[in-house]
């Protein structure tokens, strides 16, 4: 009897420790992924024979990395404690020189370490360091300087510098990866990569060579040091996936405008592309150490408008850490996934900095559900498959744009490693293992017992004591005891099936659930009357800083008076639109407006609008908005709404000090000599109060949004809004019918202001725009500014069912 305890208490114990174990690691769903990880590792070493990517890590978590004062070059006469703006392209030979001192001297060190000396190349039968050397000569810089110089000054498009971060070393510790940077900027990356070019077969041959030597072994690391100007940027290729407000998989990608692309034309690229750069510092780390989570972070905000603050480091991977021979150049892949109690949808609707300047459209595409195993396989190695299945899952005529170099290669390689079977799916094909495996038991049980003389209909028990004792062998006894403990282990899996299906939907509906059924925009985003032109996004300004400096106009009517009226100008083509970097602590939007007093020969007006809102006591909301109606036989009609205040008083102000060399305003007079030989460049007087977010263009006019910051007028009738509150426009005209014995016949208006919790005010105002009445009782473009204000407050406009 003891010994019967003793074995029915290990049957129990032993499975379910390593059950325990099992569900720890994740071991059951690991089995789900060896396919996706053998086209992975078949991907990478077909790319690796054609010689078009060296992969370096598949992959990897990256460690902050810091830098030393002394780590730094710059083909500029300026380095990352110099405004951008003020450091000269254009070096006199003497300085050139000594830049070039600097590379001799970095790669004589290299062979005074007598580690690579021995290794001859084939593209120049010559050694490794005089190759390099070689290579940099002050004739090849000079060359590559002078040319780029006369590519910059001859583009239509502005051009800014701004420092990046190179990389001359990496080396995995702890699982992580360690890079050592150094500090570059934008214009030394541009001569860099032209000497690429013109040297592509050593460069190619130093990359793969590579791949003759281990990763911890010296010559390897001394290979990669050599090619540490080549990497004088670090690249991030970011893909985005979540669930839209249907709980269906999608997955991000941009149609990238050819106003950014170097030969003009728009192209499809994964949403996010961004550089490694010296404001990408470790928060806790007081700028000492540089993380390429922040790096991601920074161009989630800019790029799509999504907070860096609520991006959380866990959802956050990088993959393919490689290089590249298209371009020379060095990078990894990341992939974002967005909280499920975010709505992939709701990315449409942020103001990125850079949103507006580099995208013509954001696709949101369906994640592939083919059940066809072939189909996923072509799906995600054929090239010509993934971009079929892109235009038509997206069924937009924008997804036809040809696609940037390898951007179809990190679509292709996220999707795989988020291609996987459903919870459900997982549990059926483990429940249906468990059913084969107990119907192996059972005929195997019966015919033991059927051998031992034992009525099979009693060797059913769970431990069935009786028919171990009979057979006296201790192999049948053994054998016995291990059958009651897959017996024990096979009720345990199921039992555990059941018990993470119920925790996996409990933990969805705790963690992943959304505020909502359904998400639509209200105005479309990218190809309605309303164009979104530029947006300050969220600032980066150092307290002296704010985004109404770089607000430019430039005057063609010369004129003696210094303060103007802006309402006596009229523009005279859409304004010049850039992103202004002074400094790697200030960075704001610049815009130039070229306008003229010709009424009769320019009609196009600049408007600015004033948003009264405010956020208070946390999670409380306000939003002033003005009704214009009318009584008409003892019944109040509602004309129209308005949610804006026209600033019809703005002056703009002659700025006699303005530096005619600015590269912006030097572009716009290269380009129209004629209009702007005697232009006059003047600044908007505006209360610091007043904060500029965003330029909407509609019908040929222009309109800035504006906000009061801080708090708003408070002088207004005010509609409480709760969770129970009758639909806005019901409790409008019951406030309306109070004053109705004083009542002028005719048009009447009124102000209010609307006051509540932030999602009660969402809510009545979406219910309030969901009808075509008073949806059209308002000016476009005032929802549009309206939506991108409020969404800045975590306050989403749009067409939502709760």
């Amino acid at each position: 009897m003891h010994n019967e305890i003793l074995i029915r208490i290990a049957c129990v114990a032993i499975p379910t420790i390593l059950l325990i174990i099992a569900i720890h690691f994740n071991l059951y769903r690991k089995f789900f992924f060896i396919p996706n990880q053998i086209i992975l590792w078949l991907q990478a070493r077909m790319l690796r024979k054609v010689k078009a990517v060296k992969l370096l890590e598949k992959d990897t978590d990256f460690a902050p990395s810091s830098i030393s004062d002394s780590e730094e070059f710059y083909l500029t006469n300026g380095n990352y404690e110099q405004n951008y703006e003020n450091r000269n392209t254009e070096l006199p030979d003497d300085i050139l020189e000594e830049k070039v001192n600097c590379i001799r001297t970095y790669y004589n060190d290299i062979l005074n370490a007598n580690v690579i000396n021995s290794i001859l190349l084939e593209s120049t039968q010559k050694g490794i360091v005089e190759s390099l050397i070689e290579a940099y000569s002050f004739e090849a810089i000079k060359r590559n300087i002078e040319k780029l110089n006369r590519n910059l000054s001859s583009q239509n498009n502005y051009q800014f510098n701004g420092d990046k971060l190179g990389v001359y070393s990496y080396e995995k510790k702890n699982g992580k990866v360690e890079l050592g940077l150094y500090k570059t900027d934008h214009f030394t990356w541009l001569v860099f990569k032209e000497i690429y070019r013109e040297n592509k077969a050593l460069f190619d041959e130093l990359i793969f060579l590579l791949d003759q030597y281990n990763k911890k072994s010296k010559k390897f690391r001394y290979i990669f040091k050599c090619l540490k100007y080549l990497f004088s940027s670090f690249g991030l290729d970011i893909s985005i996936h979540g669930y839209d407000s249907n709980k269906k998989h999608h997955f991000l990608l941009c149609a990238r405008s050819g106003k950014v692309e170097e030969m003009k034309n728009g192209l499809i690229h994964v949403p996010v592309n961004e550089t490694f750069s010296i404001t990408d510092y470790e928060p806790e780390s007081d700028h000492n150490l540089y993380c390429l989570h922040s790096c991601v972070k920074r161009g989630i905000e800019e790029e799509i408008g999504y907070r860096a603050k609520n991006i959380s480091n866990a959802n956050i991977e990088f993959h393919d850490f490689a290089i590249e021979t298209f371009n020379g150049e060095i990078g990894v892949s990341a992939l974002y996934t967005l909280p499920k109690s975010i709505s992939i949808e709701q990315l449409q609707i942020y103001p990125g900095q850079d949103k507006y300047l580099e995208m013509d459209d954001l696709l949101l595409v369906p994640f592939p559900t083919t059940r066809n195993p072939f189909k996923l396989i072509k799906l995600v190695s054929d090239e010509n498959k993934i971009k079929e299945y892109v235009y038509r899952a997206g069924k937009m005529d924008i997804a036809s744009l040809k696609w940037l170099n390898f951007a179809h290669l990190v679509i292709q390689r996220s999707i795989l490693r988020r291609l996987k079977l459903s919870i459900y799916g997982e549990y059926f094909i483990a429940a249906l293992v468990n059913i084969i495996i107990v119907a192996v038991l059972l005929t195997w049980r019966y015919q033991v017992a059927e051998t031992a003389g034992i009525n099979p209909n009693n060797s059913f028990s769970v431990l069935n004591w009786e028919l171990i004792q009979i057979n006296g062998s201790y192999s049948h006894k053994i054998i016995l005891i291990l059958e009651e403990f897959i017996w024990w282990f096979v009720a345990a899996i199921g039992l555990e099936i059941g018990v993470t299906i119920i925790l996996h939907n409990l933990k969805d509906r705790k963690n992943g659930k959304r505020r909502f059924k359904s998400f639509k925009p209200i105005l479309p985003q990218w190809h309605g009357d309303v164009k979104v032109i530029q947006s300050t996004g969220f600032v980066k300004a150092n307290k002296d800083a704010n985004a109404n400096l770089g607000l430019n106009f430039i005057i063609t009517d010369p004129t003696n008076q210094p303060e103007q009226r802006i309402s006596n100008f009229h523009l005279m083509q859409k304004p010049y639109c850039s992103i202004r970097k002074e400094d790697h602590n200030t960075e704001y939007p610049v815009s130039y407006f070229p306008i003229s007093s010709k009424l009769d020969l320019y009609h196009d007006k600049l408007f600015f609008l004033l948003y009264q809102l405010e956020k208070y006591d946390i999670s409380k909301l306000r939003v002033k908005f003005q009704v214009s109606y009318e009584l008409s036989q003892g019944k109040i009609k509602i004309i129209n709404c308005s949610f804006v205040e026209n600033l019809t008083d703005l002056k703009i102000k002659i700025d006699s000090d303005f530096n005619s060399n600015d590269p912006f305003f030097k572009k716009c007079s290269e380009q129209h000599q004629d209009q702007y030989q005697n232009a006059q460049v003047g600044k908007l007087l505006i209360d610091a109060k007043f904060q500029l977010y965003d330029l909407l263009e509609y019908h040929g006019d222009f309109y800035w949004t504006v906000l009061n910051r801080p708090g708003m007028d408070q002088n207004a009738e005010k509609i409480q809004i709760n969770q129970k509150h009758k639909p806005l426009y019901n409790k409008i005209i019951e406030a309306l019918q109070k004053e109705q014995h004083n009542m002028k016949k005719g048009k009447n208006c009124k102000t209010f202001i609307l006051e509540g919790d932030s999602i009660d005010v969402e809510k009545a105002l979406n219910q309030f725009l969901a009808y075509d009445s008073n949806f059209n009782r308002i000016h476009p473009y005032e929802i549009m500014g309206l939506q991108l204000a409020l969404v800045r407050e975590d306050v989403l406009i749009a067409d939502i069912q709760y």
